[in-house]
């Protein structure tokens, strides 16, 4: 029933924002103690276990490579790969833009095409 209602605390978006905080906080290794809060829709169960506090420290290292090294010196195979990552990230951005662009350019000129073919057509009659 969380899932219908919302649930703010499970939240991914929430969740990883709050975890790139941790992350990216000064306090290096310091314990960051958190404790989800169950939304019950009716009355909670007698039996209902209290919620475990989680160190968020322990689940906010990031998954990418560029992310993990980038304030870390590099050298040799890592400088290499670093160094590969940001020119695709870098090409991907400009190649997409130039798509993006080309798109937008052929579809204004097929439409003053159409424009065009329409204009003669009605003259023509």
């Amino acid at each position: 029933m969380e899932w219908i209602t919302g649930d703010s605390v499970w939240n991914a978006v929430q969740f990883n924002g709050r975890l790139f905080r941790v992350w990216i906080s000064d306090t290096v290794n310091a314990p960051v103690l958190w404790t989800a809060k169950h939304v019950w829709v009716w009355t909670p169960p007698a039996d209902a276990m209290p919620w475990k506090s989680i160190n968020l420290r322990d689940y906010c290292q990031p998954q990418s490579f560029m992310v993990r090294f980038w304030h870390l010196p590099k050298n040799g195979v890592v400088l290499g790969i670093f160094i590969t990552y940001v020119s695709s990230l870098v090409l991907g951005v400009v190649l997409l833009s130039w798509v993006v662009l080309r798109t937008v350019k052929e579809q204004s000129a097929d439409r003053a095409g159409e424009f065009s073919l329409d204009v003669k057509k009605a003259h023509a009659s």
